[in-house]
């Protein structure tokens, strides 16, 4: 009876353990879940950053380009009317046709003299120098320099003046250009991530694009207490860490990335738009307490097959990685890498992975490969070609002789690929085959 009871006593504390051992492994599960999506989201706002930057560089490309043959014509002394306006209606034309068709003409004062690559005549009492544009392009004093952009009354369309000052410090370039192409950018953004609200806004919380359009020319901090008040309260601090807002009753998530002329790339994600994803998580937690409720010898038998399995595999695993002079294990989609001697450590892996992988790789290398390899094992160790070299084979491998004079080999192991095909982890690993000759070549 009693040997009954102690048995009924163990079977209740191993159940407990278990379903606190299956409890505590799904949050974890749940925490490093969350964390690589919010890790996917901020890659994203990287990347809608870097695409609005494209737009506006393309622009001030081309006044940079425009204002540098001026001052070579005005320095040659064949700055006449003529051939000036003539060159601005031809620059606005190819401009618009084979760079960008939200660039809107080429205009600006030269020697004194207002000149409109669209054709455009100023209304009596129009005073360029007095003009936004031609302001900014003095206060910056030779830089190109992006004014205020301001909606257009008539077509609601966005607008930005791109300006520069000319050698002479008086006469000025500028580009008229929408901010269509910043509006689909953002819009689109939005669609394909989830984002409750994509915006594009400047250093003075004026919104440039939003993917609500009605709230394009809408300065977020105006109505405190108000869901874009709270936006962009947040957004300095979101530009180190995602912040967390309330608003209604609801939670969101405010990610932030600078834009190079001091404009910010800002996303809003509700909440419960990142805890969808678990879903599947959360149904097999419930699962699993049931069948350990249930089936509790079966539960117990599996988890001691399955330590006795990762046991072999931890053993495999270490013998493995004596073989080698070093072995990493790289992931591809976080740049991350652990060492394969963490597991002969019994650490979690997943706690101690080493970021920026491609650097960290390359430094080391550097350490131990003798000068005429390094740039071969550069190249080799590439992981951005990893994708190509490694299509349709297991591995790939590249002698090379270390700073000890030792042949070695490098080798790179394919170890998981997406649904997609896109190669996601991979085994790096150096081996010592042998002396090098003196005399053998790279």
């Amino acid at each position: 009876m009693k040997a009954s009871l102690r048995q009924v006593v163990i079977m209740i504390i191993a159940s407990v353990l278990a379903l606190g051992i299956i409890t505590l492994n799904f949050i974890e599960i749940y925490k490093h879940a969350r964390a690589n999506l919010i890790s996917q989201q901020q890659n994203e706002i990287l990347r809608a950053a870097i695409d609005t930057n494209y737009v506006l560089d393309a622009s001030m490309d081309a006044v940079r380009t425009t204002a540098y043959t001026i001052d070579r014509m005005m320095q040659n002394g064949t700055d006449t009317d003529e051939n000036i306006s003539e060159f601005l209606k031809t620059q606005s034309v190819t401009y618009t046709n084979a760079v960008d068709p939200d660039f809107d003409g080429l205009y600006g004062v030269i020697n004194g003299k207002y000149f409109d690559g669209v054709g455009w005549v100023p209304p009596e009492g129009y005073i360029p120098e007095e003009r936004p544009w031609y302001r900014s392009a003095l206060a910056a004093a030779g830089k190109v320099t992006l004014v205020t952009p301001y909606v257009d009354a008539q077509t609601t369309d966005v607008m930005m003046s791109v300006s520069c000052l000319l050698s002479d410090r008086q006469s000025v370039i500028s580009l008229d250009v929408s901010l269509d192409g910043i509006q689909r950018l953002t819009e689109n953004a939005a669609a394909k991530n989830g984002w409750t609200s994509a915006i594009i806004v400047d250093s003075d919380n004026n919104v440039i694009a939003h993917s609500d359009h009605s709230q394009v020319g809408v300065n977020l901090a105006q109505d405190r207490g108000s869901f874009n008040s709270l936006v962009s309260k947040s957004i300095r601090e979101a530009l180190k860490e995602p912040v967390l807002i309330n608003h209604s009753g609801k939670t969101y998530l405010v990610f932030a990335a600078d834009i190079d002329n001091s404009w910010r790339s800002v996303a809003v994600v509700e909440d419960v738009t990142l805890q969808s994803g678990f879903k599947d998580v959360n149904t097999l937690l419930i699962f699993s307490c049931v069948v350990v409720a249930c089936l509790l010898g079966i539960v117990i038998y599996g988890v001691r097959k399955e330590h006795k399995k990762i046991r072999a595999v931890g053993e495999q695993v270490v013998t493995a990685g004596g073989m080698f002079e070093m072995a990493y294990l790289i992931d591809l989609k976080t740049d991350t890498y652990v060492e394969m001697d963490r597991f002969a450590q019994g650490l979690d892996v997943s706690e101690n992975r080493i970021k920026q992988a491609q650097t960290k790789l390359r430094s080391i290398m550097d350490s131990i490969t003798d000068e005429r390899f390094k740039a071969a094992i550069f190249t080799f160790t590439n992981l951005e070609t990893l994708q190509e070299r490694l299509d349709g084979n297991k591995t790939v491998i590249r002698e090379f002789t270390d700073t000890r004079n030792r042949r070695c080999c490098g080798r790179f192991v394919a170890m998981e690929y997406s649904a997609e095909g896109k190669l996601e982890s991979v085994l790096w690993v150096v081996e010592v085959i042998g002396e090098r000759r003196k005399w053998a070549l790279p």
